[in-house]
């Protein structure tokens, strides 16, 4: 058998047959479960089980990327199980596919809506009664709906000396950048508008997701210093300690630093890191979030990024937040969300490839 069976509640363990029969697995598993579902709350399903392996654990790459394995069987004191990183056969269980599900159907509920249909869907049909009123949509306007999330548009990071952006234009008007759906609307006297929706699925969504695997070379890592102006750029945008960056990167544990926080609000340019997050985040468009059954939503002006794109406070955590983790996390406020931006592996190595922007709303 394969790791597909995904829990997400302590009583699917307590009732599966296989954990019955196997009393001691079954107890450190409920452990290890309780463990990661009160430390990660917003993650639905930590583990993935082979009910033909009861001993046998994969821990989602959500939280080893972060917290190693060790480190975690430490805290738990779990002896016998075998833990491992992994996904297991989530397939259709995914955040990805939900969210893939969730694009094709709001697409046929706005057009369900556009011919007078029933919507089903309770947190649909409330979102699209907001949206219709809040752009003064009429179902006597011509609307086409396109469904663009197929596109996939890139938005690279940009270099200007030590300024630091995300996308290959200097506007942050990027709605047609990120749109998943397009509705195009003509009203009765011929007045045509577009509204660009970027939809979001889940409690992890990010604003941003941009590759830096090419910015840091071998040498850097073995040097611990940056050898690239864009390295250097990249580091001093987020107040970074250049030592203690390559070092979070160690292959060996007992040489990365160990539960080192750092507070860099006073010591980052704040007009640059405004920039930077002025570009991640973006106006132009309608973001609509799909989250606990409810569609959270909110047009991004360019007044609203202001705001949204405003630091209060910024602090690094080298490794992560267990101190140990293959990573280096940011975690930034602004009077609308809360960022924890990620530098890590994204393919399972050692070297950073990318910087993920994970947030969430606070109104």
């Amino acid at each position: 058998m394969a790791y597909n069976f995904i829990p997400t509640t302590l009583k699917e363990i307590l009732q599966k047959s296989e954990y019955k029969n196997a009393k001691q697995s079954q107890a450190e598993i409920v452990v290890l479960f309780n463990y990661l579902k009160n430390k990660y709350p917003d993650i639905e399903s930590p583990l993935a089980l082979d009910p033909g392996k009861p001993n046998a654990v994969k821990i989602t790459r959500r939280i080893t990327s972060g917290e190693s394995v060790p480190s975690i069987k430490r805290a738990t004191k779990v002896k016998t199980i075998n833990m491992a990183p992994g996904e297991g056969s989530r397939g259709g269980r995914g955040a990805g596919n939900r969210g893939n599900a969730f694009e094709q159907q709001l697409e046929k509920d706005i057009m369900a809506w556009v011919r007078g249909d029933e919507i089903k869907n309770k947190a649909h049909a409330t979102f699209i009664e907001e949206f219709v009123n809040h752009y003064k949509l009429t179902r006597i306007d011509k609307i086409v709906v396109i469904n663009e999330a197929a596109l996939n548009k890139r938005r690279p990071l940009q270099f200007n000396g030590d300024a630091v952006t995300i996308g290959k234009s200097s506007s942050f008007n990027i709605g047609d950048v990120v749109t998943d759906i397009t509705v195009e609307s003509t009203n009765t006297k011929q007045v045509s508008r577009t509204i660009y929706l970027s939809l979001k699925y889940g409690p992890t969504v990010s604003f941003f997701n941009v590759g830096i695997g090419t910015i840091f070379s071998g040498d850097d890592f073995k040097n611990r210093k940056s050898s690239d102006g864009r390295g250097q750029a990249l580091l001093k945008l987020f107040g970074l300690e250049e030592e203690s960056f390559f070092r979070s990167f160690e292959s060996s544990a007992k040489n990365r630093p160990k539960l080192h926080t750092v507070v860099v609000t006073q010591k980052i340019n704040k007009g640059r890191l405004i920039a930077f997050l002025k570009s991640g985040i973006g106006y132009g468009y309608h973001l609509v979030h799909f989250l606990n059954n409810k569609i959270h939503h909110q047009e991004m002006t360019n007044r609203f990024l202001e705001s949204a794109a405003l630091p209060q406070s910024v602090i690094v955590k080298y490794g992560g937040v267990s101190g140990d983790g293959l990573r280096v996390d940011i975690f930034l406020e602004t009077p609308e969300y809360s960022f924890k931006l990620n530098m890590r592996n994204k393919q399972g190595g050692v070297k950073p490839t990318h910087i993920m922007s994970d947030y969430k709303a606070k109104h």
